[in-house]
């Protein structure tokens, strides 16, 4: 609790990796890679809701765009996205990606999820619309060396921020 500085409850999950607030529905998802599963939880009563097995260890995750009921989850280091009901609790797609996929984002305006591949130095683009998942195509991140940090700042003008582990943003 950030007002009185304490510590409310240790939920056991797994070696977690990421984590996204969905206050729409009161949940917290969480990735895990060892055990490899998405758990989600209830924000008020801090337990868990449900797990979702994965096909691999899970790294980097984020809500779909606004309307889209989706959790997307990177497969640490290998080439998998996977797009996940968690009301259905399911994997519902997976869409392959180049090696090294880092951190993942989405955009509520335009329904895009931006992944950055570490691998090959780009952002792949993908549509979100009507709770379906595709490819669209991939952004060079130049002068960004290994993409880790995306930030989106989606005021006019829309940009989107890409730091390297080289120091270049």
């Amino acid at each position: 609790d950030l007002k009185t500085e304490r510590l409310l409850k240790q939920i056991q999950v797994g070696a977690a990796q990421g984590i996204a607030v969905d206050a729409a529905k009161n949940r917290y998802h969480v990735s895990v890679s060892r055990e490899k599963k998405l758990v989600t939880f209830d924000r008020e009563k801090l337990e868990i809701i449900s797990e979702v097995p994965l096909p691999g260890p899970g790294g980097a995750l984020t809500l779909g765009p606004s309307g889209v009921s989706r959790v997307y989850v990177g497969h640490i280091d290998a080439t998998d996205l996977w797009v996940i009901d968690p009301d259905g609790k399911k994997i519902v797609s997976t869409l392959p990606l180049p090696t090294g996929p880092s951190r993942v984002i989405a955009e509520n305006d335009t329904s895009l999820v931006y992944q950055a591949i570490k691998s090959d130095d780009t952002i792949v683009v993908m549509s979100a619309a009507d709770n379906n998942s595709t490819i669209g195509g991939a952004w060079p991140t130049a002068p960004a060396k290994k993409p880790h940090g995306l930030a989106l700042d989606v005021r006019n003008p829309r940009r989107l921020f890409v730091a390297g582990i080289n120091g270049k943003l």
